[in-house]
């Protein structure tokens, strides 16, 4: 909704391109609605052409999409779990504000997300769809409302200014807004409920097509002229003359598409969502500051607000990521190294071949290969990059020097001598280096580190479950899921958040670590080498399946599509993924 062109302070359009495969795609921002249709499946339920994309639907500050095997994966803000799509087979899709919905192949509706109204303590119940058959649902602001096989509406959820309380009849079709609710009946007349500022007065005559936004709605008469009605005295009430064949409305803004491919927007254009780039087009959707469309032949495109993400379609394919100095690198689904950002020494320019982990150090790179054998790229000055012979099932790579684990626990480390002085004579489980030093857990769970440590060890006798070493703090998870962390003091860095985790990483002088829910909570340094701002410790709200710190960036693993994301300084692109 509204809440991210508040948010968000830039005009610059930010396309995102990618494949689908049917002529519908993201609906208006809350009366999506698109449709699988699985009689064109084989018998193993795939189509003919291998394209990942079926359907999606754009919501406030989320999308989600359906796969050609019926499976719905959500992207974009999840704060309220809106983006953490369900398993199992799906037909229809709808993006509300806070939550989303979707009518199963059984034709029962289940939903998803927020289920009150921002903090308040009684839930409001948009998220519990009724029991019952469906043919298309409508996700909203606190709300949904969904046609049943008998045409009869049924609304579930905020219901404060009677959006949620249809009138009688039967329908075609159900458009859900921000507190107001139009539909389209039997005979084509349209009713409207709810908010009487944005339902205002719908006009009369037969319409085959309708959209609710944030304070309008628009609709289609049969000639394909659009009408749209609402909040008064906006621009997006004025719909240029001529014939449409589909028409979206936004939170600010609306978009239609003419009978020649071509789209056009109006309504405010303060994220860049009035600009469709050139093409011809078989879709159209308007929603929260963001415009997408479907180009003949398949190509999706989008433009306007992304600050979740949400016009940034998942592409997915890493497994694991790991960020260095300024270059990050990335291992793939199908075990091949992708790397990005500075390149000076050789350390994002990765060998061919299926690898395990990777691990960036500053200037140079190492991996295991699925052999178990370590190979490095990059800086070699001091050794860093000549690794040993023998299978290992985790290396860290540092400034200088490197370090991996065999899999009984033995530890091998290489490079510049100062930073391997010390080595413990014992059997480790976890390993990170960092800087001039590096730290470990033993098998029996206890912290040792060796090298230029720039702090004072102190002992311990607690257990811990993984290490993170920053270049002057180091922080540990213990057992039950706190942390603890040593080390310098300023900007926070060593005064980790209260609650309980699951994994942690650390910068140069940040760290961040994974909560259950795949949410992340960093704290210390939010700035570049150049003093500037740069937001390392600022995370998205968004849920990661792992995520691994740079010297002054992050990046992550969106939970649900593989695809990952970056934050922090990008001086040298390194938090610019591919």
């Amino acid at each position: 909704m509204t809440d991210v062109e508040k948010a968000s302070r830039s005009s610059k359009s930010s396309p995102l391109k990618g494949t689908l495969l049917l002529v519908a795609v993201l609906a208006a921002a809350f009366s999506a609605y698109f449709f699988v249709d699985f009689s064109a499946f084989d018998s193993e339920g795939k189509q003919e052409e291998t394209i990942p994309w079926a359907v999606v639907s754009a919501g406030g500050s989320h999308a989600c999409g359906i796969n050609t095997e019926g499976q719905i994966l959500c992207w974009g803000m999840d704060q309220d779990g809106q983006a953490t799509a369900p398993e199992g087979r799906f037909t229809q899709v709808s993006a509300g504000s806070f939550h989303s919905c979707g009518v199963r192949d059984d034709a029962r509706v289940l939903c998803w997300g927020s289920n009150r109204i921002n903090n308040d303590e009684s839930p409001t119940g948009q998220a519990v769809a009724p029991e019952g058959l469906f043919v298309q649902v409508s996700a909203g602001g606190h709300h949904s409302c969904g046609v049943r096989r008998d045409g009869l509406l049924s609304c579930w959820g905020d219901d404060g200014f009677g959006q949620a309380s249809p009138p009688k009849g039967k329908f075609k079709e159900v458009a859900v807004g921000w507190a107001h609710t139009c539909g389209i009946r039997e005979d084509g007349t349209i009713a409207c409920w709810g908010d009487r500022a944005p339902s205002g007065n719908p006009p009369e005559g037969v319409f085959t097509q309708i959209s609710a936004g944030t304070l309008h709605s628009c609709a289609l008469k049969e000639d394909g002229s659009a009408t749209c009605w609402g909040v008064t005295r906006r621009r997006w009430l004025s719909p240029p003359e001529g014939s449409f064949k589909q028409i979206s409305a936004g939170s600010l803004h609306t978009c239609g598409l003419r009978s020649d491919g071509s789209v056009i927007c109006w309504g405010s254009s303060r994220m860049g969502q009035l600009r469709a780039p050139e093409g011809k087009y078989i879709s159209v959707s308007a929603a929260s500051g963001m415009s997408c469309g479907v180009l003949e032949g398949g190509e999706m495109t989008c433009w306007g607000g992304d600050i979740y993400r949400q016009s940034s379609v998942a592409a997915g394919g890493f497994k694991q990521v790991s960020g260095g100095e300024n270059h990050s690198c990335g291992l793939k689904e199908d075990g091949s190294l992708q790397c990005w950002g500075s390149n000076a020494a050789g350390q994002s320019t990765p060998p061919e071949g299926s690898f395990v982990q990777v691990s960036s150090g500053t200037t140079h790179s190492c991996a295991i290969g699925k052999e178990g054998s370590v190979v490095c790229w990059g800086d070699d000055e001091f050794g860093q990059s000549k690794a040993p012979e023998g299978s290992f099932v985790k290396v860290s790579a540092a400034r200088a020097h490197t370090c991996a684990l065999a899999e009984d626990g033995a530890l091998s480390c290489w490079g510049k001598r100062e930073q391997l002085s010390g080595m413990p004579d014992a059997l480790f489980s976890e390993l990170s280096t960092a800087w001039d030093y590096s730290c470990g857990l033993s098998t029996e769970g206890r912290r040792k580190c060796w090298g230029r440590f720039p702090f004072r060890q102190n002992t311990t006798q607690q257990v811990f479950s993984d290490i993170a070493a920053g270049k002057y703090h180091a922080c540990a998870l213990r057992d039950d899921g706190t942390l603890r962390c040593w080390g310098e003091k300023a900007e926070g860095r060593a005064t980790p958040p209260k609650g309980s985790f699951e994994s942690l990483t650390a910068g140069q002088a940040h760290s961040c670590a994974k909560m259950k829910s795949g949410w992340l909570q960093c704290w210390g340094k939010n700035r570049g080498p150049d003093g500037e701002y740069a937001g390392q410790a600022r995370p998205p709200a968004l849920s990661f399946e792992a995520a691994s710190a740079g010297a002054n960036h992050m990046c992550g693993i969106k939970k649900g599509d593989g695809s990952v994301l970056c934050w922090g300084d990008n001086s040298q692109g390194q938090a610019t993924p591919p």
